[in-house]
């Protein structure tokens, strides 16, 4: 029977699902200095915008699913935030990883 899974194709990470954790009972992490940026807003930001740029209804706290933390090197230091590259990367990883729902 061995020798029948041996011409299988591997699955791809992102296909499959991962253990337990990622949901649960996250609403111990708001708090009133951590702002959480929703995901329908943190690939729109425009280069140079920082959270006071934001709309109130761009942040949430987190509930019941598993929080992201992005971090990124500030290649132009004259202008904050994410670059078009970085945020073309940001948005290909979080369609890749399926975090869409954060």
């Amino acid at each position: 029977a061995i020798h029948m899974l041996i011409e299988k194709d591997l699955p791809e990470l992102r296909d499959v699902v991962r253990p337990g954790g990622d949901s649960d009972d996250f609403s111990t992490l708001a708090q009133e200095s951590v702002k959480w940026i929703k995901y329908a807003y943190v690939c729109k930001i425009k280069p140079g915008s920082t959270a006071a740029d934001l709309p109130s209804e761009a942040f949430g706290n987190p509930f019941d699913k598993r929080t992201c933390f992005v971090s990124y090197a500030q290649e132009n230091p004259a202008c904050p935030g994410l670059t078009t590259a970085q945020q073309a990367k940001l948005k290909d990883v979080i369609a890749r990883n399926r975090l869409k729902d954060r």
